[in-house]
């Protein structure tokens, strides 16, 4: 019965979106089932007639005109029909398209950030793309195969109430021809929803393996370091195990037909049987009995249809009710109404209030107990060991999870108060990982392809220090980043990627800056030009600074040592210098390994 509610759910769900793409959708589907269960039945009625007419010797002016009636109704209504399923198969491949795929895409790009990054939310996220795959899959096949059940199972109760003129015991064949479909059916499906899970596991590791074959940066070190044979073992692991659920599925869809089979078998021989035996006897006439021939090779045809298209149905609806429930799934955060942004007093506050946070796949918090306030226009500096909860710290304020438990505030007001659109415009962002779109400079900076402010733009591209790169190229700020939209694109490299994500956050001039390494990738001299500016940067703004060069932390207002997901040291330079606690031991290293490296300590970083 819960099997039966998700296909009937899942047939409702897609077959409403197709009546949004199109009204006259549903009268052509209806148009289509009903020529396509009239013209077998015309057909069946062809040779019938034939029969008839040897049999009887009946008047042959009257015997053409019926015969060709009945086939000409039967090729008008199969042309119509062909007709209609070409243009009803372009209809589904176009809801699939221009439906669904849009749906999942607006989707994709407002859900939370969860859905990209922890495991479990992302393979949501993964199953229910996999309902768009193909013409074969999900919400396609549903379109697909409803009809065919209409048309088949509405043919099967014509072919068997004229059956039971014939015997009774074709009849009862039939039933239990149908309860041990049933049966199989029920027990069949929690073994094909695990090897489907396993199947979509699979081949998104499959994927994962084949798009990190061709990555850019991926390719480097695939061919330094010779990795395709690693590559490949890991592909043929995966292909191996991928080939084994989806032998265990072909199995259990092969199952019920199976015993359709077997049981057809019986039925065609009793009821052949049968009606050999009533024609011998004088029970029925040779008409009666061609007629009946036809009306049991349909029912067996139309049993192995209907057997099809219930696994197809059930197959799809799995898919479907997995695109469902992740377009179902409810943000963690105010999508609605919210605090007017423009009311609050700049520059912002900022506050963590006793603040937890643990991922689902970690067995402790990674942000455990932490406390601290950010007065308004306040530098602050986070730095710390690997995993001390840094950026963890960044993607709680960006509005990307939610605490466990505990409250962050801005002026005052917890983020959930403010539309969560409202409060990404309050952000500039630079985060630790950054992958380029390939479009122009400009519109990358300027995040728009609408009216760019030209002044605006040219300044934040000279504070970020990209204006003499950006001089040197023919187009300029309409210069294409790769050439993968335009082959006259250009490559920029790591330091230069991250000074233009520096002018990009600089153009929005959010009042919240945060910035998670960013000049790692920048030659001392570089990274010095742009912490000179620092302070004319970051000037009526509150911005928190990720680095780990601790000699970049000396233009802050303060400083947060972290470790195990709280502070465990707080204060200027000077001050934590002064204290020589862990802050100080890991600059004196730095500091040290740059002398050691032809440098004079900090000075010589800059």
């Amino acid at each position: 019965m819960k099997d039966l509610k998700a296909i009937v759910a899942s047939i409702k769900y897609v077959y409403n979106e197709a009546k949004n793409y199109s009204k006259s959708y549903i009268g052509k589907v209806v148009v289509y089932c009903i020529l396509s269960i009239v013209a077998p039945l015309l057909l069946l009625l062809l040779p019938t007639i034939c029969v008839y007419y040897i049999s009887t010797q009946g008047d042959f002016i009257t015997f053409v005109l019926v015969l060709n009636g009945v086939f000409a109704g039967y090729i008008t209504c199969l042309s119509i029909s062909t007709y209609l399923e070409q243009m009803i198969t372009w209809d589904n491949t176009f809801v699939r398209l221009k439906r669904f795929f849009r749906k999942i895409y607006e989707k994709c790009v407002e859900c939370d950030y969860k859905f990209y990054e922890a495991s479990n939310a992302k393979e949501e996220r993964l199953k229910a793309e996999e309902a768009l795959y193909s013409n074969w899959r999900g919400v396609e096949l549903i379109m697909k195969t409803t009809p065919k059940f209409f048309i088949d199972g509405i043919s099967l109760l014509i072919f068997v109430a004229s059956s039971t003129v014939v015997s009774y015991q074709v009849l009862l064949i039939l039933l239990g021809m149908i309860i041990v479909f049933l049966i199989i059916e029920k027990y069949a499906v929690p073994a094909f929803i695990k090897a489907k899970a396993n199947l979509t596991t699979h081949y998104n590791k499959e994927r994962y393996i084949y798009k990190s074959s061709k990555n850019e940066l991926k390719g480097k070190d695939i061919r330094n370091y010779r990795l395709a044979n690693l590559l490949d073992t890991a592909m043929n692991k995966q292909f191996t195990l991928y080939a084994k659920y989806a032998r265990i599925q072909s199995v259990v869809l092969v199952l019920p037909n199976l015993s359709n089979t077997i049981f057809g078998f019986f039925r065609d021989l009793v009821a052949y049987t049968l009606l050999t035996t009533a024609v011998i006897n004088g029970s029925i006439s040779v008409t009666e009995y061609t007629l009946m021939i036809g009306i049991i090779n349909s029912i067996s045809a139309s049993l192995v249809k209907i057997g099809k298209d219930i696994t197809d149905l059930h197959s799809a609806s799995l898919e479907t009710q997995d695109f469902m429930i992740f377009m179902n799934e409810q943000s963690e955060f105010n999508h609605g109404k919210g605090l007017d942004i423009k009311t609050l007093t700049r520059p912002l506050s900022i506050e963590f209030k006793n603040v937890v946070y643990q991922y689902k796949d970690l067995d402790k918090p990674t942000i455990n107990g932490l406390s601290f306030k950010m007065n308004p226009g306040e530098k602050i500096a986070l730095v710390g060991e690997n995993g001390a909860g840094k950026t963890t710290i960044i993607k709680l304020l960006s509005g990307f999870y939610k605490p466990t438990s505990g409250e962050i505030l801005i002026n005052g007001h917890k983020i959930d108060e403010f539309n969560i659109i409202d409060y990404y415009s309050l952000l500039s962002v630079i985060n630790q990982d950054v992958e380029i779109l390939g479009v122009s400079i400009k519109n990358t900076v300027a995040v728009t392809d609408l009216a760019v402010d030209e002044v605006k733009l040219n300044q934040a591209i000279k504070d970020a220090g990209l204006e003499a790169k950006v001089a040197s190229l023919k187009k300029g700020t309409d210069t294409y980043l790769t050439k993968n939209l335009d082959e006259e694109g250009v490559l920029l490299s790591g330091g230069e990627t991250q000074k233009l994500m520096l002018a990009r956050a600089l153009y929005k001039d959010g009042d919240i800056l945060m910035l998670d390494e960013p000049t790692s990738a920048l030659d001392p001299i570089a990274e010095g030009e742009i912490y000179q500016k620092y302070n004319d940067l970051t000037k009526g703004k509150t911005s928190i600074f990720i680095s780990h060069r601790l000699s970049s932390t000396r233009f802050c207002d303060r400083i947060f040592y972290l470790r195990d997901g709280h502070i465990v040291e707080e204060g200027s330079h000077e001050e934590l210098m002064a204290k020589h606690g862990e802050y100080y031991e890991v600059f004196t290293i730095q500091a040290h390994y740059y002398q050691n490296n032809g440098g004079n300590g900090y000075e010589s970083v800059f």
